[in-house]
């Protein structure tokens, strides 16, 4: 199969987002939740902004989360610090402020907490309310990593590979690649892939590529979909199967990644599936 596109770079970097709670509480959880917070437990606080900045069990409401955040932030507590730093760096509630991330970052790392550390490293890497300086996103990375956070080992391994803020140096990428791929991180385990798929500080083997695209698949990212549905297109590490070529394709390309849909249109209009027109009208 020509001119498949194989997504060979991830995002640039992985940051650590707010995350929903895991289970949406039941309305007396939810009203204990906020009898709590009402009388000042700092953590429950928290997690009432978390319900509002996510719709869980109450109405989704950012300038509610932000209330809660601030409650919680003001007694100290670390993650409620990071929370509004991510508030402000994606306008949340808030006029998105670069330089306002930052501080409630740094007030959160100051007590040594991983996420907030590694957000850091991502603004000085991607010039967010500072100067690009991948040097000093390193620092911050290595502060993240040395707790064993899964995404700033990542982000090491990225500056590793690229040449950022250190000398090239592909074993040791994929000394921390793999640090964060055996953890389970998706985006690692792709990043993983395409060092094995490239022969990049490991000899070039296919299968072992399809071994690591295919874990990140599973968990849904997007990228990898893409990539593993290249491997079967082009008969690398796998028997060539169009058919699960455009399995794979298809569910990247449902989640608006442009080179899976790319590779959909051109191998339909090769014959394989179904054609762009038919498609589209499902």
């Amino acid at each position: 199969m020509k001119h498949i596109t194989i997504g060979l770079l991830c995002f640039l970097l992985a940051a650590a987002p707010v995350k929903a709670i895991s289970q949406t509480p039941t309305p007396s959880e939810t009203a204990l939740l906020r009898e709590k917070a009402s009388k000042g437990d700092a953590e429950a606080q928290n997690s009432m902004g978390l319900l509002c900045q996510f719709g869980q069990g109450v109405k989704q409401n950012h300038a509610q989360a932000m209330k809660w955040y601030r409650l919680a932030a003001s007694q100290g507590l670390a993650m409620a610090q990071n929370n509004i730093g991510e508030m402000y760096r994606h306008g949340e509630g808030v006029k998105q402020n670069y330089v306002e991330a930052m501080k409630w970052y740094k007030l959160a790392a100051s007590q040594a907490l991983d996420l907030a550390a590694n957000n850091i490293g991502t603004m000085h890497a991607n010039g967010q309310g500072v100067a690009t300086d991948y040097t000093e996103a390193l620092k911050w990375f290595r502060m993240a990593a040395a707790q064993g956070l899964d995404m700033a080992e990542n982000n090491i391994g990225y500056l590793y590979q690229n040449g950022l803020g250190v000398a090239a140096d592909y074993t040791e990428a994929m000394k921390w690649y793999r640090l964060a791929a055996d953890k389970g991180l998706d985006l690692a385990q792709n990043n993983l892939g395409t060092m094995y798929h490239l022969g990049q500080g490991v000899k070039e083997d296919f299968a072992e590529a399809v071994k690591w695209y295919r874990l990140a698949a599973e968990q849904g990212f997007d990228l990898a979909q893409n990539n593993l549905g290249t491997m079967y297109a082009q008969g690398l590490g796998v028997e060539l199967d169009n058919a699960e070529a455009m399995k794979w394709f298809r569910m990247a390309a449902g989640q608006g990644n442009e080179l899976a849909q790319s590779n959909m249109k051109m191998m339909q209009e090769q014959g394989f599936g179904d054609t762009p027109e038919k498609d589209s009208a499902k």
